[in-house]
């Protein structure tokens, strides 16, 4: 279980102080939906997805967890929990909130998968049920982070323009400076309000920057 071997001790202060982030970048109101995303695959946002969701559930807030990354989801590995049912179930009609809603054990952390049924998912977050869902959401959880497919895949620009704030991931000598800032225009581009950058793996002291 990913949440019994990470506890965050080590960089719990990083997590809440990149909430604090969120908070002031939304004019001292804490944002109700979160993307987060990165240039490309390897950055280790889903990692951060997942920090930032059990730092929040730590200071007590009703959080969702929503695995978006229909290339390559790992929320459900990571967190060790059913992908049977989920975020493209919903969207089709096929599954209610219930029926795809989980929490791993020994935690109050919400997850919504990405479901095994991935074909034309794209579409269907460029529709109007996702906007509709995400509204649902909102009247159940305090905050409902996304964590999305990189840029290079479409639906991170999608979500972006639907998210009220975008935490962008970089990696340590993996993220180029030319494609970080190309990534950031798009995102903006299509309508994201980027809180922030974390830059993954900074050093061996402190992993985790924003």
């Amino acid at each position: 279980d990913y949440i019994q071997r990470e506890p965050l001790s080590e960089f719990g202060g990083a997590f809440q102080r990149l909430r604090a982030l969120l908070t002031l970048s939304n004019n001292r109101v804490a944002p109700r939906t979160v993307l987060v995303t990165s240039c490309t695959a390897g950055e280790g946002k889903t990692t951060i997805a997942v920090c930032l969701s059990i730092a929040s559930i730590s200071s007590g807030q009703r959080v969702l967890l929503v695995d978006c990354d229909f290339a390559r989801p790992q929320v459900h590995r990571m967190l060790d929990v059913d992908n049977d049912k989920g975020l493209t179930d919903i969207l089709r009609g096929t599954a209610t909130l219930g029926e795809a809603i989980t929490q791993p054990a020994g935690t109050s952390l919400s997850i919504l998968t990405v479901g095994r049924s991935r074909e034309g998912a794209i579409d269907l977050l460029n529709s109007a049920r996702m906007e509709q869902l995400l509204s649902e959401l909102k009247e159940i959880f305090d905050i409902i982070i996304l964590d999305s497919a990189p840029v290079q895949v479409s639906n991170a620009l999608i979500l972006g323009g639907l998210a009220e704030k975008t935490i962008f991931v970089t990696r340590r000598e993996w993220t180029t400076h030319r494609k970080a800032c190309y990534a950031v225009k798009q995102l903006q581009l299509y309508g994201a309000d980027i809180a922030g950058v974390v830059f993954n793996r900074a050093g061996t002291t402190n992993s985790y920057a924003a």
